[in-house]
């Protein structure tokens, strides 16, 4: 009896082998973009989004990481001195104890708070004004016998961030908040609180107005690539 020649087994089609290579590349990216999904993320930025108006007298607390603790106070306060003809109202940030805002000291050792644009980077090669008791100005508005006028950066501006650094378990943060800041008249300081955010590594930078947004995982990047295959 003749029996069939057994095929050789050292050989595979080319068409077979390309076929059989594209498979185990796909399946190989799916499995690192499974085990990369469902590895916790080693950070992300948290954003918060708000619309609360200050008002005269106001007080808005921030709490970047929402665990209970108020981190910033953005704060409104005027007054007016009848016998000394002195009027005014300034906007003011005040950092809680070890945190700080992005700023610089100017005249008569005047505390500002710097109106940053969006894409400024907050890192720790910024100068911070630390939390010390005393809240740091934005902008104010003032009238006395010696003359009259606005002061601070944060003089009409629109869509202008805080730059901050707070602290979780003894570890630096780097946050933002976003303000747009009007003086229309008559010792009048319209400014709201549209946002802010944190980026959850400690000591990493972050930029003014950064959310995230557009970024992909690992795990996206592989399944993408598996499913482009």
């Amino acid at each position: 009896m003749t029996y069939p020649r057994p095929r050789s087994s050292s050989r595979l089609s080319e068409s077979f082998q390309s076929r059989l290579n594209e498979y185990a590349f796909a399946a190989t990216a799916a499995g690192v973009g499974v085990l990369a999904l469902a590895q916790p993320a080693e950070g992300r930025i948290v954003l918060t989004k708000v619309h609360q108006v200050i008002g005269t007298n106001g007080v808005y607390n921030i709490d970047l990481n929402h665990d209970g603790i108020i981190d910033f106070l953005v704060m409104e306060s005027g007054s007016i001195i009848f016998n000394g003809t002195r009027a005014s109202n300034y906007l003011r940030v005040d950092p809680g104890l070890g945190n700080g805002v992005v700023g610089k000291i100017g005249k008569h050792n005047r505390h500002f708070a710097a109106a940053l644009k969006q894409g400024s980077s907050i890192s720790p090669a910024r100068h911070f004004l630390d939390g010390n008791g005393f809240a740091k100005s934005m902008v104010g508005t003032w009238v006395s016998d010696l003359g009259f006028g606005p002061i601070g950066p944060w003089y009409n501006v629109t869509n202008r961030y805080l730059g901050l650094k707070f602290t979780i378990n003894g570890k630096t943060h780097y946050g933002w908040a976003r303000l747009p800041v009007q003086l229309p008249g008559n010792f009048l300081i319209d400014a709201t609180v549209t946002g802010f955010a944190y980026e959850t590594i400690p000591d990493k930078p972050i930029q003014a107005g950064q959310t995230g947004d557009g970024q992909m995982s690992l795990g996206q990047l592989a399944l993408g690539a598996a499913r482009g295959r």
